[in-house]
């Protein structure tokens, strides 16, 4: 209740605060490790990005992490690749590792490794994000969810709204106070809708070795330096060619061209027009 009544506080305020700025101050208090999992996924574009692993934060001087994790990806055709990575952020310096491929990069944001750092990131920073546009909350949107169980542990349940338009509910934990679990919807242009989930099966809090947190030494592994695919998450998402308007295809050409052009939309979002020659 404590903290539901901080909530309330913080809501009243003109540009409220929403649990990510209560969570870093929990999070200011010490290192960390968690397990946890994170989907992304695009509902028209069929394509799905699945993954678990482990996070390591270090709380120093330097905003320092390491996340090691499996990203799973699913698109449109059915078609599944599995690759085991590794995020580390130093500073403003970022790491990524592609364990499957043997290859790595440095760059200057979550971005570098493409889709599947991208997707890596999602373990850390759809709970922890520090970005401006994940912390801007619309005042009016905020809804006490009451109380539910999850993950052996009663939790308070929060929905609110981004100011990017996004649909988010909250379960936060009822013992340590930080996140359990987090869902969030989002309507995207080119009518698609973004559908995020997180939600962490461990948590402890306690001293790390920094060489437990800090970029292995590459060259000696062997692993070929490649260079950066991008920087923010959105720029990886944009780059996708899946992301194109959608095929209309009609009848009204008769059957022959509407077998056509609907095999040669294969992979993109398809409209169908029934209407036939008149």
């Amino acid at each position: 209740m404590l903290l539901l009544a901080l909530f309330l506080t913080l809501f009243a305020q003109d540009e409220p605060v929403f649990a990510r700025r209560v969570l870093q101050r929990h999070l200011s208090k010490g290192d960390m490790v968690y397990d946890a999992t994170y989907r992304r996924s695009l509902q028209i574009a069929q394509r799905t990005w699945a993954v678990r692993g482990t996070v390591r934060r270090l709380d120093d001087e330097l905003e320092r992490f390491r996340i090691d994790g499996t990203v799973e990806v699913l698109d449109a055709e059915g078609e599944r690749k599995e690759v085991l990575a590794v995020l580390w952020r130093k500073g403003e310096t970022w790491y990524f590792a592609d364990r499957t491929a043997g290859t790595w990069c440095r760059g200057e944001g979550p971005g570098l490794g493409g889709e599947i750092s991208a997707a890596l990131f999602g373990l850390y920073g759809l709970p922890f994000s520090e970005a401006p546009e994940h912390n801007a909350f619309d005042p009016s949107a905020w809804q006490d969810g009451g109380r539910s169980r999850f993950a052996g542990q009663l939790c308070t349940s929060v929905r609110c709204k981004t100011r990017d338009g996004a649909l988010q509910r909250w379960l936060i934990g009822g013992q340590d106070h930080l996140p359990v679990s987090i869902r969030t919807e989002k309507e995207l242009g080119r009518a698609d809708k973004l559908l995020e989930s997180w939600s962490r099966t461990s948590y402890k809090a306690r001293r790390l070795p920094e060489a437990r947190i800090d970029p292995v030494d590459f060259r000696a592994k062997g692993w070929k330096q490649v260079e950066p695919i991008a920087r923010t998450i959105e720029e990886v998402f944009a780059l996708r060619s899946d992301r194109r308007a959608a095929d209309v295809v009609s009848l009204a050409e008769g059957i022959g061209p509407f077998v056509a052009r609907f095999n040669e939309a294969r992979g993109r979002p398809r409209m169908l027009g029934l209407f036939g020659p008149t």
